[in-house]
């Protein structure tokens, strides 16, 4: 029993988890919750070829849950197959991996009629599978099944049937109360023929499969995430819901007592009242969505969903203590989707959270975000306004670090944990994250590749990712913070260098705006000692660098001088003549170069077509070599990049040319 634990969207994180870190601690074996992990991809097997149109078939995630039980890792999702690369076998929608390896369990050939979206270890060996199941190895099961994970088999005597409507089970939760806790699109839960109208929630014995008839909330609509209170008697739901019992005071997210009555409601700040999509475009269903759920050990209540958010709600005063945003980071502001190619924090407009995992001092909240995060303890001052919400939130000083599917926060806090700071890249983002005890941090969802391109080495996700750090570590030189640290200006463009310092694995670089808090910016690898930044118009920046331990730990932050600000940009004009000169298929684009130029972009119309950008080349270089269509007419055009960022007018590379 001491050794199961689960995650995903959605899989119970109860009591177990406490006995689990417990056996952790006798054994010494390094938790996530402390340690920061190696960026390299250690699953070897991941996930392949979606299934079956489901009840949440908008999203690309091909995984949904985690769970563990023993020597084994268990993965749920939409997906048909496992793929290693070279090797790829049939295992629709639940597959199993050894834990110690990644390797896939070939043994384990459950027949499933649907996707999977929640996993729970049950204290009796059990395995609770929840989503749209339909069958289990033949039989008809309706949304929820109880199994032997030995075996991949029904459990024996577990008859408990939760169906209806879209009959789909999205989350799974065995609490430390005795119960079993299943959320998602359902009206119905029976056993052994006697039914009871359920709303989308409803909970049950784990053992006998006993419904509990005294505890039956109405809700209007689904409910994606559930989680029981560790210090009351409270049991908190969240998802698309607009009406608890009747009452609208209390959307997407609330605590119910024990007779699934209405005991602690949604602070009002958290209701998303700012955006420009809600409520009036998409509905107040949509704008209060709330995908999942998760109460703490420190007396925090968790929810994370729509539009972007994620929030820490104190369960004594029903206050919420800290907010977080995910949209593009501030380095992306006015830059257009070109430009943004290749900066981490650019490369989406940050995304709805979508599930929330704790272990020890650690929460983890997944989204489908690959930009940016910003965080205030006021959340009526940090939100996505009215305009421009993709971009910009209204507190760009708030701005934290970018962010990559996963975010990790200290749980007592409720800061971002900025040393958690893997790069991976996909569109739908994490979903379910597991703590293994050995170590590592899996999660799954959708993770097309994991390491920076161009930064370190790069893997394949296949929407199962395998983390690890590097166990005990041996005793470290003294690294000092940077000596020295100054910033130089051109326009709004501010470069920040420093003295590199003696077994630093690397750099973080702070600014504080108009003396506000000093807030990270980003981190640079060992080696170098520079870092490119952008000024706000009109404000005054700060600058400050700190060395990181091989540990991963920040030594103190070394002043960059004194504050700056943007300064006035030098005129730059267009070049002043470009020629083409072609080679076979092979085009060499030519111009003069230009004073205080910041580089140049190349443009090309085809046929007369409109003109598209072709690259940015670095200031210093006047050349650029491109590759023409067979049979097509080529007009190329190059502009000069001012200090701003923004580009000159368009100098006519003569004559349209064709390939020779």
């Amino acid at each position: 029993m001491g050794d199961l634990m689960s995650s995903g969207f959605h899989a119970a994180r109860n009591v177990l988890v406490a006995v689990f870190l417990g056996l952790v601690s006798v054994f010494a074996v390094p938790s996530p919750s402390a340690a920061e992990f190696e960026t390299p991809q250690l699953a070897p097997w991941g996930l392949k070829t979606k299934g079956e149109i489901s009840s949440l078939g908008n999203w690309d995630a091909l995984g949904w849950a985690l769970a563990q039980t023993g020597d084994h890792i268990y993965a749920g999702g939409n997906f048909l197959e496992v793929t290693n690369g070279a090797r790829t076998e049939s295992q629709p929608y639940l597959a199993r991996f050894e834990t110690s390896t990644g390797e896939f369990d070939p043994s384990f050939r459950p027949t499933i009629g649907g996707a999977i979206y929640a996993l729970a270890p049950s204290p009796d060996g059990g395995l609770f599978v929840g989503g749209d199941l339909k069958s289990w190895n033949g039989q008809s099961i309706g949304a929820l099944a109880k199994i032997d994970p030995a075996t991949g088999a029904r459990w024996p005597g577990f008859e408990t049937r939760i169906y209806g409507g879209t009959s789909s089970v999205r989350d799974i939760k065995v609490e430390s109360d005795g119960w079993v806790y299943a959320s998602g699109t359902f009206t119905t839960a029976g056993l052994n023929g006697n039914t009871v109208a359920v709303d989308n929630v409803v909970r049950f014995n784990p053992t006998s499969g006993v419904i509990d008839t005294n505890w039956l909330p109405q809700l209007n609509g689904p409910v994606d995430g559930v989680s029981r209170s560790k210090t009351s008697a409270v049991t908190y739901i969240s998802g698309g819901f607009t009406t608890v019992n009747g009452s609208a005071d209390t959307p997407g997210f609330v605590g119910l007592d024990d007779n699934g009555t209405i005991a602690f409601n949604r602070p009002i700040e958290s209701l998303n009242r700012q955006l420009i999509s809600c409520p009036d475009r998409l509905g107040p269903e949509y704008c209060s969505r709330m995908y999942d759920v998760e109460a703490t050990p420190q007396g925090y209540v968790w929810i994370t969903g729509i539009e972007h958010a994620t929030y820490q709600i104190s369960e004594v005063t029903g206050q919420i203590k800290n907010a977080h945003f995910t949209v593009r980071g501030p380095v992306c502001w006015g830059l257009n989707a070109a430009e943004r190619q290749g900066i981490p924090e650019c490369r989406s407009g940050g995304g709805d959270g979508q599930d929330l995992y704790t272990v020890g001092d650690r929460v983890y909240a997944t989204c489908h975000c690959f930009g940016g995060v910003f965080s205030s303890t006021d959340p009526t001052d940090l939100y996505i306004p009215t305009t421009g919400w993709a971009n910009t939130p209204i507190i760009a000083d708030g701005y934290v670090k970018p962010v990559s599917g996963v975010i990790a926060f200290d749980a007592n806090t409720g800061n971002v944990d900025s040393n958690f700071d893997p790069y991976m890249a996909g569109t739908s983002g994490g979903w379910g994250v597991l703590d293994s005890g050995d170590g590592c941090l899996w999660m799954t969802g959708d993770f097309s590749q994991v390491g920076q391109p161009g930064v370190e080495q790069t893997k394949p996700g296949r929407d199962l990712v395998r983390l690890c750090d590097g166990g005990i570590a041996p005793e470290l030189a003294v690294v000092e913070a940077p000596a020295s640290c100054s910033v130089s200006v051109v326009g709004v463009d501010a470069t920040v260098s420093w003295d590199s310092v003696d077994g630093a694995d690397g750099y973080r670089v702070y600014r504080s705006v108009d003396g506000g808090s000093e807030f990270w910016q980003g981190r640079v690898v060992a080696g170098v000692s520079s870092f490119d930044s952008v000024l706000r118009a009109g404000k005054s920046h700060q600058y400050l660098v700190a060395a990181v331990k091989p540990d991963g730990s920040s030594t103190d932050r070394t002043l960059c001088g004194a504050p700056v600000t943007d300064s006035p940009v030098v005129g730059v004009v267009a070049p002043a003549s470009c020629s083409v000169s072609v080679v076979g298929v092979d085009a060499t684009v030519s111009w003069d170069s230009v004073d205080g130029a910041d580089g140049y972009r190349v443009y090309r119309s085809v046929d007369g077509g409109s003109e598209f950008w072709q690259g940015r080349v670095v200031a210093g270089v006047s050349s650029f070599d491109s590759v023409l269509r067979a049979g097509k007419s080529h007009q190329y055009l190059v502009a000069a990049v001012k200090p701003d960022g923004s580009s000159t007018d368009r100098t006519l590379c003569g004559a349209p040319v064709v390939a020779n």
